[in-house]
Order: structure tokens, then C-alpha cells, then sequence
């Protein structure tokens, strides 16, 4: 890094290294690179993960729509809360190992060492973080059409990208509820553990923790919604509702399904049935025999 501020040029022989070795590449050859990327480090961790998630919640919702009509719509939630967890642990774990390639918080004496134990806890806050986001967006996306899932999203990258990019603590009060957002609690918990700052990790993991446990709770009210439209033939695949110029639903309109009747029993009058060849009939009860 030169005095004015400028990035040196990283040679060639490194990017190659970079490339082939991601984690074996040392503070030392990627200086200028990690130290332009780590004071905002813990954004870029936070953002490009939540948008890998959407994806996979997008394609989650159009595929359990078959589930709603064979299974019980708490299994279906519980495979939306696995989904979720999953994939928002294997991309913490990915952001733990590129912060670890790069080795960024290194770059200052002021900074603490990267330890295994700093490893974990960068993954468990990036992990916790994300899975907070994406239940929040999974829980609007099994109600939403498809137009409107763009609204959910920005209503949640907008917000917590700001939060992480402004001292809130300067902002005028009505911006104060940025702190509850889990970009900004996650972001906290990133710099306690690379600097040892801003001790408030008890306040801040309760915050991240407790959105996600209520969006938990307000994803299965949603996936029940789901299902009820989906039964009733009244939401398609997409997410389109009934009404809407591009609706196809393959489950008939519940108003649509005709009752089928059982035919009514015939009646007989009552009268006497008499038989006057019994006498003859070769057929006999007490014998067996059968006319043969």
C-alpha cells in the first residue's frame, strides 16, 4: 500500500498462486488486496451470502408444491427450516475460509491473530446471520407472486446494507432501528472478533438469534397459507393466485369439483312375491341337491 492511497499491482505469479492455492496464500503476497477488502469485509460476507441463499429459496418454493398435496404442510416447513440452515452454514463456512486465504484482519498490528477459534466464530456469525435473512425472505416468498419477490428482497439487503456502511450511532433517530437489523448485529460480531472491540456480543447474538427464531414461527404460518391456497387450486407453481392472466394451477378450483351423487336405491312396492313352482324346483336345502 503507497502513501497515496493507491493498490499496487499484484504480479502474476501470485494471481496464479491465488487461484490454485486460495488457502495456502499468505498476508504477505496479497498485502495491498487484503487491506483495501478488510474493513469491509464482514458486507461483502454478509451480501453476497444472503444472495446465493435466494436463489435456492426461490427454486425451494416451486418445487415443494407437489409436497402440498401428498404431506402435512409442518413437513414441508420443516424441510423450508433445513434448507435454509444448510445452505446458510455452508456459505458461512465458505466466507470463514476466504477471510482465512486472505488472512485480511492481519494486516494491522492492531488486529488480533486469525485462530481456529476466530475460524468458527466468523462461520457461526455469518451462518446465524444469512439464516436469520433467508427465513425472513422464504417466509414472504411461499405468499408472494412472483413479482413481488424482488420487493422482499430489497426490502431486506437495502436496509441492512446501510446499516453496515453508516455509523448509526450518528444518524438521526429515526434510523435507531437499524439496530436491530441482522446485518448490523453481524457486523458488530465480526469486529469483536478481529479487533476485540465493541464487547456486546452477549446483546448483539441475542438480537440475530431472536429475529430468526420468530421468523421460524411466522414461516410456518405462511407455508400453512400456502398449502391452503394450493389445495383449494386457488396458487399455482410460480405463485400465481387465481385471477391473474398467467395462473395455471393442475389442481382443479375447489367451487369447480362436481359432487358426485351416489344413485338413489330402487324402491319396490310392497306386495306379496308369490313363487308357484317351489314345489317342483330340483334344488334342495336339506339334501344338497343341486338338479344334477
Amino acid at each position: 500500500m503507497q502513501g497515496s492511497g493507491q493498490i499496487s499491482a499484484i504480479p502474476a505469479q501470485n494471481i496464479v498462486t491465488l487461484a490454485t492455492q486460495p488457502v495456502a496464500f499468505r498476508i504477505v503476497d496479497a498485502a495491498p488486496l487484503s487491506f483495501a477488502i478488510a474493513p469491509i469485509v464482514y458486507l461483502f460476507s454478509f451480501l453476497v451470502g444472503q444472495l446465493c441463499v435466494i436463489g435456492t429459496l426461490i427454486a425451494w418454493k416451486m418445487a415443494s408444491f407437489s409436497f402440498f398435496l401428498k404431506v402435512k404442510h409442518t413437513h414441508v416447513w420443516l424441510g423450508a427450516v433445513i434448507v435454509v440452515l444448510v445452505w446458510s452454514t455452508y456459505i458461512g463456512m465458505l466466507s470463514a475460509l476466504a477471510i482465512s486465504a486472505f488472512r485480511g484482519p492481519s494486516y494491522s498490528r492492531f488486529a488480533l491473530s486469525y485462530t481456529v477459534g476466530r475460524f468458527f466464530s466468523l462461520w457461526f456469525t455469518t451462518a446465524m446471520v444469512l439464516s436469520a435473512g433467508g427465513m425472513w425472505l422464504m417466509s414472504w416468498f411461499m405468499i408472494l407472486t412472483p413479482e413481488l419477490l424482488a420487493l422482499a428482497s430489497l426490502s431486506l439487503v437495502l436496509p441492512n446494507v446501510a446499516s453496515t456502511l453508516t455509523a448509526v450511532e450518528t444518524a438521526p433517530r429515526f434510523f435507531r432501528w437499524f439496530y436491530a437489523l441482522p446485518f448490523y448485529n453481524g457486523s458488530m460480531l465480526y469486529r469483536y472478533i478481529l479487533s476485540g472491540g465493541f464487547p456486546r456480543i452477549g446483546l448483539n447474538v441475542g438480537v440475530v438469534l431472536g429475529e430468526l427464531f420468530s421468523w421460524v414461527v411466522i414461516l410456518w404460518l405462511t407455508t400453512l397459507v400456502r398449502q391452503y391456497t394450493v389445495i383449494r387450486g386457488t396458487s399455482d407453481v410460480p405463485g400465481w393466485y387465481r385471477g391473474n392472466i398467467f395462473f395455471a394451477s393442475p389442481v382443479p378450483y375447489y367451487k369447480d369439483k362436481k359432487i358426485e351423487q351416489e344413485p338413489e336405491a330402487e324402491s319396490f312396492e310392497e306386495g306379496t312375491i308369490s313363487i308357484t313352482d317351489s314345489a317342483d324346483d330340483a334344488t334342495s336345502l336339506k339334501e344338497g341337491n343341486l338338479g344334477v
